[in-house]
């Protein structure tokens, strides 16, 4: 349990192999500090919060990346723990990161789903059940079936739920990139969030300051305003020679603007 809510954090484990601790998995690279936190939590009175306070507030978790040729050079992956490790966001926490930035996350814990009566059920061998019923909950009460991944959560390497997934294999294809240009989830949360930018921001240069404040957790350079600026601009005159409504222009503008920067690394990747 230790070892699986470090490499939540660190996304390596401190025994790299979490569902094999035997004779054929790997060694911990630092086995006193595996029973140390393994102690820790029994006396807590195996307590999960505790756990992730002890590791949160620990020196080696507020490390950050390191541009240091030589501290890459000896310790690429961070195995001895020198410098924080780039780690992609799970599907889940991509999803959710977008709820929440648009303003659209219901907060309520999930219920039941949305099932068609016994006596409209038709599903055969070659017509099975593969609805999804998405939500604006978070992701880890979206409905998943063994017969299929989840559409939207597979895109991002979701767990497959035919088998134990101790540890998820991270794939970077262009399937990614096409979904975060052209999914309808992600059009109706940059729709959202160009709304929510609208009446949160005055102008333009405020929208692009709190657009990566919420997106990247950091305030915009002088360059990201340049550049925004000139995005806008140039995204509204192409809106203008369409059939759009007029008003919901500066919306839409705002909306493609935002999908660029949900498609950047710095909104996909946690460092």
């Amino acid at each position: 349990m230790v070892n699986r809510i470090w490499q939540h954090h660190f996304g390596q484990g401190i025994v790299s192999t979490p569902n094999d601790f035997g004779k054929y998995g790997e060694h911990p690279t630092h086995p006193e500090l595996l029973d140390y936190l393994a102690k820790q939590f029994i006396q807590s009175g195996w307590s999960i919060k505790s756990l992730h306070r002890d590791i949160m507030l620990s020196r080696v978790y507020q490390l950050a990346g390191s541009d240091d040729a030589a501290v890459l050079a000896s310790d690429p992956e961070s195995t001895w723990l020198t410098h924080s490790r780039r780690r992609r966001l799970s599907s889940e926490e991509i999803v959710d990161s977008m709820l929440v930035v648009s303003n659209t996350l219901d907060p309520s814990q999930g219920q039941a789903h949305p099932f068609p009566p016994r006596s409209k059920k038709t599903y055969s061998q070659h017509h099975p059940f593969v609805d999804a019923y998405d939500s604006n909950r978070r992701a880890v009460y979206w409905m998943r079936q063994r017969l299929r991944k989840h559409p939207t959560l597979a895109i991002f390497d979701a767990a497959d739920t035919k088998q134990s997934t101790g540890e998820r294999a991270l794939s970077t294809t262009a399937i990614q990139s096409l979904f975060m240009m052209n999914s309808p989830f992600v059009h109706d949360k940059s729709s959202a969030l160009g709304a929510r930018l609208i009446d949160e921001g005055k102008d333009d240069p405020q929208r692009i300051a709190l657009t990566h404040q919420l997106l990247f957790n950091r305030p915009a350079t002088n360059l990201d305003v340049e550049l925004g600026l000139r995005y806008l601009q140039n995204n509204r005159k192409s809106l203008a020679s369409t059939e759009l409504d007029k008003n919901k222009i500066p919306q839409e503008a705002l909306a493609s603007y935002v999908r660029a920067l949900m498609g950047s690394n710095e909104f996909l990747y946690l460092e």
